[in-house]
């Protein structure tokens, strides 16, 4: 009966002796900094202006400063609208980064619809840094027209997303 006492006895005193007497905590601080919504003003037109619908067909490209330019000649003649590149307005909170994202579209009227692909001139990550004024996003594109294309008048939308980085 002794030895049961005493190893109870000895279980109970270890067990005691692992228990911990204190707690302890840690801290940080919590942070938030809230930056100015994305925002963009819609633009101005994309115009490519008159172009002769040829038997071959070709593109025209107007560059974002405003130039046009075909790969086949025999399309160039004297436009009567003034061609330019859309102008957009995008204003991003002063040092932080932004995305560009311009999907292709079609242009439809009387004829076969036409496929049009887009550029901007705020390539680099460097030109795409938020300023916290407007600054300005010129939009090019380039038309494909097909092969005796049916006069007429055609339209279409370009849609610009802005988004921070």
């Amino acid at each position: 009966m002794k030895k049961i006492t005493l190893l109870f006895a000895s279980l109970f005193v270890s067990g005691v002796s692992f228990a911990q007497a204190d707690s302890d905590s840690g801290t940080a601080d919590v942070n938030a900094e809230i930056v100015s919504p994305i925002s963009i003003e819609n633009g101005t037109a994309l115009n490519f202006g008159s172009i002769n619908g040829t038997a071959t067909g070709g593109d025209v490209t107007i560059n974002t400063n405003g130039n046009r330019t075909f790969s086949n000649d025999e399309m160039d003649i004297t436009t009567a609208t003034t061609v330019t590149a859309a102008l957009f307005k995008i204003t991003a909170s002063n040092g932080f980064g932004y995305d560009v994202t311009i999907p292709d579209t079609e242009l439809t009227g009387p004829g076969t619809n036409m496929d049009v692909t887009f550029s901007h001139d705020r390539v680099a990550v460097s030109d795409r840094i938020g300023s916290g004024s407007a600054q300005d996003l010129n939009v090019g594109g380039t038309l494909t027209v097909n092969d005796a294309q049916t006069a007429g008048d055609y339209s279409g939308t370009v849609t610009v997303t802005v988004n921070y980085n």
